[in-house]
């Protein structure tokens, strides 16, 4: 989703590991929280990456039933172009012209 993914307010969501315990945890965290300005960050300023692209990759499943043969990274090249992570929502726009998909 690197590259494709933004917050509410327009700002791109950058992937970010942190590591405790000897456990690897994944994320995407609203880019203007690195540069220190949390206050231009969107309602949701970080993300669970496995729980996020579990959630787009199920959405784009259903919506193109034609590609169930594609492999997630195919998929997600083929048909997205952005997705807004929302409260509680996401839209995902896919193709140049394409309808939302939320």
């Amino acid at each position: 989703l690197q590259g494709r993914l933004f917050d509410d307010r327009g700002n791109r969501m950058t992937p970010v590991l942190a590591k405790k315990n000897g456990a690897s945890y994944r994320y995407y965290v609203s880019c203007v929280l690195a540069q220190g300005r949390k206050a231009e960050a969107g309602s949701v300023r970080r993300v669970s990456a496995p729980e996020i692209e579990a959630a787009v990759l199920t959405a784009l499943r259903r919506a193109h039933p034609a590609h169930a043969d594609a492999d997630d990274r195919a998929l997600i090249e083929r048909a997205v172009s952005r997705i807004e992570l929302r409260q509680g929502a996401l839209l995902i726009t896919h193709g140049e012209h394409g309808d939302p998909l939320t």
